[in-house]
Parts: structure tokens; C-alpha cells; sequence
């Protein structure tokens, strides 16, 4: 039995609960690439929060089957729920806030229109398969949800009676930990907001401020759009978890 954890995407049509069923490129990737044998242990991910514990007991040619042993819910999962709307971003860029914020634990995220994106268009499901490949590589059960454009006014408009930040650094923002530090650990959500690469626009600003929302900082540098994106839901993770695998 192997000691290393191996996760792999399984749909609901491929096991009743008590048996499984893989085919295709997750029994390829099984069998050619972690080079898995019968008697070994699995974590197959259903996508929308759960993880089954499984025995492979037959692998014939393009298939493997076994038994499932335990169903975890919310498989390593965070709470907070945290969301992250962000300015949409230029070419890898905008790969990197969605791979790496998978990786953090981030439940949706939103690209927003705004005055001074880079870039305008976004291929929403270009970053589905992204989160999803994420989803499986860092072994979470929930792929996040990947969101149509927003329009910025709108995204705070939402944000005004939530649990929410929007990194800004300015002289009147706070540190972002003591903002944390302020918030309740029972907390279901936060929603955090992240700038295009030129910045918010002055009316963008008055928007912020018209739904009193909190301006928080990351330090005394000025950060790139998606290294802001990636150090919040750092942060968080570090600031309501203890770090313990599960």
C-alpha cells in the first residue's frame, strides 16, 4: 500500500457509494503515470466537496475498479468560505490567481470589469479546466466556482452588508492582519477584492468608499494584481487554520 496520497476525478455515473469505476484518462494516469497496483489506496474527488477513500481491487485494460471505503465531506476544505473578485488580468497572470487560489482554498472567484483592466476578454471556461486540474493536483474536494465578468460598481454594491476587503495600498487602509484579527472565527464567508494591473480608477475609489467598504493593506510595497490575490487568501488560510493535513 502506498504512503503517498493519490487523487483522482471521479463522476457520479462511476460508483453507487460502495464501488468504483475509472476509465479513460484517470485510469491511464493511474495506472501508467503513479504506476498503481491492486491493493492500493485512493482518494477519488467528486468535485463538489467530497473525497471516497478507496481500494483498487481489479485493473483490466483502460479500467480500474475497487471498493470504497470511506466517504470524507468538505475534503480539505476551508472555513471561511473565501471569494475573491478580481480585476481581470493579462495573459498568465490571470492563470496564476486562478491555479494558485485553488490551491489556497478559494470556494469562487469573480472578474471584474473595471476602468483599468489590461485585458478585456475572459474565457471562462479556459479557467474551469484550470481549477479543476488544481482542484486534483493540491487534492480538494470542491473545485471552485468559476464566475461570469461583474462589473465593479455591482461586485461592491454586493459586498456592502458582507464580511468584506479590498486591497488598497493607501494611506488610510489598515493592515490586513489586524483587519482579520477584528473578525469573528465562525465566520462562513469573506469576500476579498483585488485590482486590475492599473489600479482602481478614481471613480472605482468613490465606489469603494459609497459602500463603506474596508481598504486593507499587505504590506508597505506595492504588490503585483496577482501576487495581492494569492498573499490574501495566503493569509487567511495561515490566520483561521491551524495547518494540519486531514
Amino acid at each position: 500500500m502506498t504512503s503517498e496520497r493519490h487523487h483522482f476525478v471521479i463522476s457520479s455515473r462511476n460508483t453507487n457509494g460502495k464501488c468504483f469505476t475509472l476509465d479513460g484518462t484517470e485510469a491511464h494516469h493511474l495506472c501508467r503515470v503513479a504506476r498503481l497496483g491492486v491493493g492500493d489506496e485512493v482518494f477519488l474527488l467528486d468535485l463538489t466537496g467530497s473525497a471516497h477513500r478507496a481500494s483498487i481491487e481489479t485493473i483490466e485494460t483502460g479500467v480500474v475498479s475497487g471498493r470504497i471505503l470511506e466517504t470524507r465531506e468538505n475534503y480539505h476544505e476551508s472555513l471561511p468560505r473565501l471569494h475573491l473578485g478580481t480585476g481581470i488580468l493579462k495573459g498568465a497572470n490571470m492563470d496564476t490567481v486562478v491555479e494558485k487560489g485553488t490551491e489556497l482554498g478559494v470556494y469562487s472567484m469573480t472578474p471584474l470589469t473595471m476602468k483599468h483592466n489590461v485585458k478585456k476578454g475572459f474565457r471562462r471556461e479556459r479557467f474551469e479546466k484550470i481549477a479543476e486540474s488544481a482542484t486534483k493536483q493540491c487534492g480538494r474536494g470542491h473545485v471552485p466556482a468559476i464566475m461570469e465578468p461583474m462589473p465593479f460598481s455591482e461586485w461592491c454594491f454586493r459586498l456592502k452588508s458582507k464580511c468584506a476587503a479590498v486591497a488598497d495600498n493607501s494611506v488610510t487602509s489598515i493592515p490586513f492582519r489586524e483587519w482579520l484579527g477584528n473578525q469573528r472565527k465562525e465566520l462562513g464567508d469573506i469576500w476579498l477584492t483585488v485590482g486590475p494591473e492599473g489600479g482602481y480608477h478614481e471613480e472605482e475609489l468613490k465606489v469603494i468608499t459609497k459602500n463603506d467598504l474596508t481598504r486593507v493593506s499587505l504590506g508597505p510595497r506595492r504588490l503585483r494584481s496577482e501576487t495581492a490575490a494569492v498573499a490574501l487568501l495566503a493569509v487567511c488560510g495561515i490566520h483561521f487554520s491551524d495547518g494540519r493535513p486531514t
